[in-house]
């Protein structure tokens, strides 16, 4: 009887510990860094990059999406770009311009990044109070512009394009 407590008891710390850990990131940060996968392909990395993989510090890690071999490790996580979008075009803002009715102007602001998405019948574009470039499609090609200083306004020589992003310095 004493005996089946005791494995009783001990199967529920274990269990309390778990869920503790799985609830708890501060546990979890105290535990160390998690280690590698086994399934992860890391032939591609440098000692260094291998390191920084197994440590707890913020990294990216860049991987073959075809495989799923890491092909690099960087110092830093994510970065979020606080660019921002409005459907009209305020003063000061990277404003693409539409070129064709019912679609409207397409205003960015904020800090630096890049705003992806597509834009049809854009006209021109003004760099507002940024240095900023546009990038567009065009009849099978997809350039980027400048980047240009502020207060600089680009046209497409009466030509109708598909802004693709727009990237604030």
């Amino acid at each position: 009887m004493r005996e089946s407590r005791r494995i009783a008891l001990a199967s529920f710390l274990g269990a309390a510990a778990a869920a503790t850990a799985l609830i708890s990131p501060s546990a979890a940060l105290a535990a160390g860094p998690a280690p590698i996968p086994p399934s992860a392909d890391t032939s591609a990395l440098s000692p260094q990059q291998l390191e920084l993989l197994q440590s707890g510090s913020p990294k990216t890690i860049a991987v073959d999406p075809r495989t799923a071999k890491v092909l690099s490790v960087t110092e830093g996580g994510m970065v979020t770009p606080m660019i921002s979008q409005n459907n009209i075009c305020n003063s000061g803002d990277f404003c693409y311009y539409s070129g064709q009715v019912p679609y409207a102007n397409q205003g960015f602001y904020g800090s630096a990044g890049t705003k992806t998405g597509s834009w049809p019948y854009r006209s021109a574009f003004n760099t507002g109070n940024y240095t900023g470039r546009g990038c567009w499609t065009y009849q099978g090609a997809s350039p980027c512009s400048g980047p240009w200083s502020p207060n600089t306004y680009i046209t497409f020589s009466g030509a109708r394009v598909t802004g693709t992003s727009v990237t604030l310095y």
